[in-house]
C-alpha cells in the first residue's frame, strides 16, 4: 500500500514525562521508525507527550527529534503530580479525541523498544483483541539487564495480581507498554483505586478483563536503562500492594465478566 493513502486507522502513543532528556531522543527515534513502517499499511501515528514541566526541557528535546523524523507530536504540560495523574491526563485527552482508534502507552526511559509499536499494532488487529499487552514474562519475553531485585519484584507483584483479583490469564499486568481499543480507554474508571503509576497499569488490566474485552499478551525485550535510575521506590511497591486490595473489592462489586461491544458509533468502526 503506497504511504500516500489516506489513513484508515490513528494511533496516539501516550508518553508521560519528567526528566528524561537524556533517554528522550533515543525514545522518539524508535517510534518515528514505527510510524514510517505502520505508514505503508494505511495506519497514523501521532505523539501525545505528558511533560510535568520538566526543568531539563525535555518536552523541547522530544519535539526536536521529531521534527527531524517528521513525526507528529503534541506536547501538554502540567503540574507535577506523579506517573499515575499523568496517565489520567492522557486517557482524559484521549476520551475527547474520537479521531483515535488505537491507543498506545509505554515508558520514555528507554526500557521499551518503540520500534515494536508496529508489531504489537499488527498483532491486536489480526487477533482481532482490545488489549494486547507487550509481555516480559510470558513465553519468549526477555529482560537483559534486569537486576535480581527488580526481577523478583515484578516476578512477585504479577503473582499477587493475579491471586488477589483472579485475573489468571495475564502474566505480565504491570508493564505499561500496551496497545488498547479506543473503547478501552472509554471503559476505564479508576474511581477508588490507587493514582500511582505502577497500580494504575494493573487497575486498568483487570477493569478491562472483568469488562469482558478480549486481552492478550505478546513477547518484548524489556531493555535496561540507557539514562538515569529507576524510579521504583519502596513507597510505590507498598501502595501497589494496597491498592490490589481495593481492586480486589472493585472486581467482586462488578461481578463475572461479561461480554461487552462499543455502544457508539465512534467505537464501531472496522480495524
Amino acid at each position: 500500500m503506497n504511504s500516500t493513502v489516506s489513513p484508515k486507522i490513528e494511533v496516539a502513543v501516550l508518553l508521560a514525562t519528567y526528566n528524561e532528556s537524556g533517554s528522550i531522543p533515543g525514545v522518539i527515534n524508535s517510534i518515528a521508525a514505527s510510524a514510517r513502517e505502520l505508514s505503508n499499511d494505511g495506519i497514523a501515528l501521532r505523539v501525545l507527550l505528558f511533560d510535568d514541566l520538566s526543568p531539563d526541557q525535555t518536552a523541547e528535546v522530544a519535539n526536536d527529534v521529531a521534527l527531524e523524523n517528521r513525526l507528529v507530536l503534541e506536547i501538554h504540560s502540567g503540574p507535577r503530580e506523579g506517573l499515575g495523574r499523568a496517565y489520567l491526563r492522557a486517557f482524559a485527552e484521549v476520551r475527547k479525541r474520537p479521531e483515535f482508534d488505537l491507543i498506545v502507552t509505554m515508558d520514555a526511559d528507554g526500557q521499551h523498544d518503540g520500534r515494536a509499536i508496529s508489531m504489537l499494532v499488527r498483532r491486536l488487529l489480526e487477533d482481532d483483541v482490545d488489549l494486547l499487552i507487550g509481555s516480559r514474562w510470558t513465553e519468549g519475553g526477555r529482560v537483559p539487564g534486569l537486576t535480581p531485585l527488580r526481577r523478583i519484584l515484578s516476578r512477585i507483584g504479577n503473582f499477587a495480581f493475579r491471586i488477589v483479583t483472579g485475573v489468571n490469564s495475564v502474566r505480565d499486568a504491570s508493564n505499561s507498554f500496551r496497545v488498547s481499543r479506543r473503547h478501552v480507554v472509554l471503559n476505564f474508571e479508576p474511581a477508588g483505586l490507587s493514582l500511582d503509576g505502577y497500580s494504575i497499569m494493573t487497575s486498568y488490566v483487570a477493569s478491562a478483563v472483568v469488562a469482558g474485552f478480549r486481552v492478550t499478551e505478546h513477547p518484548i525485550t524489556f531493555h535496561p536503562r540507557t539514562q538515569g535510575e529507576s524510579k521504583l521506590q519502596t513507597r510505590d511497591v507498598l501502595e501497589f500492594a494496597r491498592n490490589l486490595v481495593n481492586l480486589r473489592r472493585k472486581i467482586r462489586a462488578m461481578g463475572k465478566p461479561n461480554p461487552v461491544t462499543p455502544t457508539s458509533a465512534e467505537d464501531t468502526r472496522s480495524l
